[in-house]
């Protein structure tokens, strides 16, 4: 257990790779629905459609999602998918406790997760 009282692989998946609560909603909500398109993943998750597609595409770069043609399958890999079983036990028992987890992260944790998504130029300026 952290000293935020979660399972540490719980912490280590809200610090590495998911950046907010509708992040985790998406996920929980596409690990309920199995596969599905963005559409049912939002209705489900209390999203809008583009919220949730913008979401879907960070979760697919981080390897917690596979994208089907239009739709999303959840598929983690087997660590992972442990994490965000436990994840989903938080979010049902303690949701109090993995918000404020979510938004005490360290800022050093925070400019990762945003420097895995800035783009860079090449040498020749593009």
């Amino acid at each position: 257990m952290s000293k935020q009282g979660l399972p540490s692989a719980v912490q280590h998946l809200i610090w590495n790779q998911l950046r907010t609560v509708d992040h985790v909603a998406v996920l929980l909500a596409l690990r309920a629905l199995g596969t599905s398109d963005p559409m049912a993943i939002g209705a489900k998750a209390m999203l809008s459609p583009e919220t949730t597609s913008e979401i879907l595409h960070e979760l697919h770069a981080r390897a917690l999602v596979v994208r089907q043609g239009p739709e999303y399958r959840f598929a983690p890999n087997e660590s992972l998918a442990d994490a965000v079983a436990q994840l989903d036990e938080m979010y049902n028992t303690k949701p109090v406790t993995l918000v404020r987890a979510i938004y005490d992260r360290p800022a050093h944790v925070i400019q990762q997760f945003a420097d895995a998504f800035r783009l860079r130029r090449n040498e020749d300026g593009t």
